[in-house]
């Protein structure tokens, strides 16, 4: 390597150093500032507060209607819930009877699959045998050819422009 790039990368690093040392200053200055510390308040802006955010009491009636809403809720959620679990047991057993009706027709092909087989294997004793036609033996006649169209000769046309 030359000189010349060896400089350039030197100072590059003295840059950067710069740089690290300048950023670890502003770093320690920013921790180094005062914390803000919370404001007393009077007493008297403290309950005007708490005033403010205090909610106006509901009276009996609107108590009780509340209590009724919320067991008229509560009826609603607990009827859901039986209906949800009797459709899960409805949507079972319709899928346990299809699953049931699927298996026994499977059992009944194979059932008749073992019987066909079994009766091919009892008929092994049968010789089979071609019977003969009686009758008229069947002649082939050769294809007949048909002659093929001619196209008549392009009539001349000529236009005079």
């Amino acid at each position: 390597m030359s000189e010349s790039s060896k400089e350039k990368r030197l100072e590059k690093l003295k840059q950067l150093e710069a740089l690290n040392n300048e950023l670890k200053q502003l770093d320690d200055t920013i921790e180094e500032e005062p914390k803000v510390e919370p404001i007393e308040e009077s007493e008297d802006e403290i309950i005007q507060k708490e005033t403010a955010k205090q909610k106006k009491e509901r009276t009996e009636r609107q108590k009780e209607q509340f209590k009724k809403a919320l067991e008229a809720k509560r009826k609603k959620d607990a009827e859901r819930k039986i209906l949800k679990q009797i459709e899960e047991e409805e949507l079972k057993k319709e899928m346990e009877k299809k699953i049931i009706e699927k298996a026994i027709k499977l059992k009944k092909k194979q059932i008749k699959k073992i019987k066909a087989i079994e009766e091919l294997s009892d008929d092994d004793e049968i010789v089979i045998q071609k019977v003969k036609k009686v009758g008229k033996p069947e002649v082939i006649s050769p294809p007949i050819q048909q002659p093929i169209p001619q196209r008549p000769p392009p009539i001349k046309t000529f236009r005079f422009v």
